[in-house]
């Protein structure tokens, strides 16, 4: 496979990770782009990629702001089931979730997306259909009607959400 990894973020591991890169000999395909600040550029990243991969080790991910990024660029995720990941992403539905520190796993699940193109389809489907309620607007909706099904009469004239119409 004619494959390359774009690793962004500064991290506190990138120097190590180039040291790995050498020795493994593929440093030649590997992009340190380091922080990305938000905008075109991170964006081009998202629509660019075949994959985006979340192999976090840390116990305090909430719900990463990548993958949902990942999501709304259009890219699959393939994450660690860590902290609050497994919340957020559905595996196989919506994403691929591999045990942490699990690299056959990690590197199963990454063939896996890469080579099933019905797959990878499905994902980017299901997880693009998600993320449309992640913006401010989808948000407000989901408590509006939450709140008409749940506490009926609670949203009256007086008592609209912002995006409600008269």
């Amino acid at each position: 496979w004619d494959v390359s990894l774009n690793i962004a973020g500064p991290g506190a591991y990138a120097s190590e990770l180039r040291k790995l890169a050498q020795q493994l000999q593929v440093d030649a395909r590997v992009n340190f782009l380091g922080a990305i600040p938000n905008g075109e550029e991170l964006w081009r990243y998202y629509r660019e990629a075949d994959i985006a991969v979340l192999p976090t080790l840390g116990h305090y991910e909430g719900s990463p702001r990548m993958i949902i990024e990942s999501w709304a660029g259009g890219a699959p995720v393939v994450a660690s089931a860590i902290g609050g990941v497994p919340a957020l992403v559905n595996h196989e539905q919506d994403g691929l979730l591999v045990p942490p520190a699990d690299v056959p796993a990690l590197v199963a699940a990454i063939k896996r997306v890469y080579s099933d193109a019905e797959l990878r389809e499905r994902l980017v489907a299901n997880a693009y259909s998600r993320v449309r309620d992640m913006t401010y607007e989808g948000r407000v909706r989901l408590l509006r009607d939450a709140f008409t099904e749940h506490l009926p009469g609670l949203l009256s004239k007086g008592n609209r959400c912002p995006d409600q119409k008269s």
